[in-house]
C-alpha cells in the first residue's frame, strides 16, 4: 500500500464488516489509493520507475506527520514525476494531494466510510431527507485554505487520470465540497471538527441557499461540470456500484448530461431533500 497507516485503515473497514460488499470494496481501494504497493516497482530499474518508487516512499513518510508537516511537503514527493502521465504517477499525484489536506487520518477516512455505509438501501434517495448521510460524506471532504479550489481541481484531474474509478469519485465529491465550502466555510467548519449532525446541517443549509431558479448561484453549474464529467468516466464507464454514483446518474439522466445547470440542481435537490 502507499501508507502504512492506510493499510490499518484498511484493515478496521473489514474488521467492522460493512454490509454492502461493493462500497467496502471500491471505499477500500479508495483508501489504498489505488492499490499501489512497493513490489510493482522495486524490480525496475529505469529513471521513471526510480523515481515512482521515491515518490511513494515519501508519500509514506509524509503520512506519519504532522498536519502542518505533510501539507507543506506532499506535493514536493511528487515533484519527480513531472512529465510522467502513466496512471501510477497520477495516483500518486491524486494521493498526494489529499495527504496535503490532512486525509492520511485514519479516523477522518473512517468517519466518510461509516457515512457512506449509513447512506446505501433506502437512506440516500427517493425525496424528504433521506440525502443526509451523504451530506456529511461530502462534507468531510470539503478542502480548505487559499488553494482550496485549485487543489480540489488538481485533484479531480489527476485522480481522473489515475484509471480508478474510486479515486476519480473520491475527488468529484472533494471538489463538490470545496464548492460548497465557498458559500460558507460553515461546511468545512462543522465538518472537520463537529458531530455528523452538525456537518449535515451545515451542508444542508448551504445547499438549500443555491437551490431553485431564485438562488442567483453559479454553484450549481460549477457541480453539475463536476457530476457530468465524473459520471461518464468513473460511473458510466466501469459501472462502478456505489451511492454517489447513484445519485449522478439520477442527476444526469434527468437533467442531461450537456445541461450542467440542470445536472447540478439535480443534484442540490436531491441531497438537500425538505428545505425549511
Amino acid at each position: 500500500m502507499i501508507f502504512d497507516l492506510l493499510s490499518k485503515a484498511k484493515a478496521r473497514i473489514k474488521q467492522r464488516s460493512i454490509g454492502n460488499k461493493q462500497i467496502k470494496d471500491s471505499l477500500g481501494k479508495i483508501l489504498a489509493w489505488g492499490m499501489l504497493s512497493l513490489p510493482v516497482f522495486s524490480c525496475q530499474q529505469d529513471q521513471a520507475q526510480n523515481a515512482l518508487v521515491e515518490a511513494q516512499a515519501c508519500l509514506n513518510r509524509m503520512a506519519n506527520k504532522e498536519f502542518a508537516v505533510a501539507s507543506e511537503k506532499a506535493w514536493e514527493c511528487v515533484q519527480k514525476l513531472n512529465g510522467n502521465t502513466s496512471k501510477e504517477a497520477n495516483q500518486l499525484r491524486c494521493a498526494a494531494i489529499f495527504v496535503k489536506q490532512g486525509f492520511s487520518s485514519v479516523t477522518k477516512l473512517q468517519r466518510i466510510i461509516d457515512q457512506m455505509k449509513s447512506s446505501k438501501d433506502g437512506s440516500n434517495g427517493g425525496g424528504g431527507d433521506g440525502g443526509q448521510p451523504l451530506l456529511s460524506s461530502l462534507g468531510f471532504l470539503a478542502f480548505s485554505g487559499d488553494d482550496a479550489k485549485h487543489l480540489a481541481n488538481l485533484a479531480q484531474e489527476n485522480c481522473g487520470r489515475s484509471n480508478s474509478p474510486g479515486l476519480a469519485l473520491l475527488a468529484s465529491m472533494a471538489a463538490v465540497a470545496t464548492i460548497l465550502n465557498e458559500v460558507s466555510d460553515s461546511v468545512f467548519t462543522n465538518c472537520s471538527g463537529g458531530s455528523s449532525t452538525a456537518c449535515e446541517n451545515a451542508v444542508k443549509e448551504v445547499l438549500c441557499s443555491i437551490r431553485g431558479e431564485g438562488a442567483a448561484s453559479d454553484k450549481p453549474e460549477q457541480i453539475g461540470q463536476v457530476i457530468s464529467s465524473t459520471y461518464e468516466a468513473a460511473c458510466r464507464a466501469h459501472g462502478a456500484n456505489n451511492p454517489m454514483c447513484d445519485v449522478y446518474r439520477q442527476a444526469v439522466q434527468q437533467g442531461g448530461s450537456q445541461n450542467w445547470e440542470q445536472v447540478g440542481n439535480q443534484v442540490i435537490e436531491h441531497l438537500s431533500g425538505n428545505c425549511p
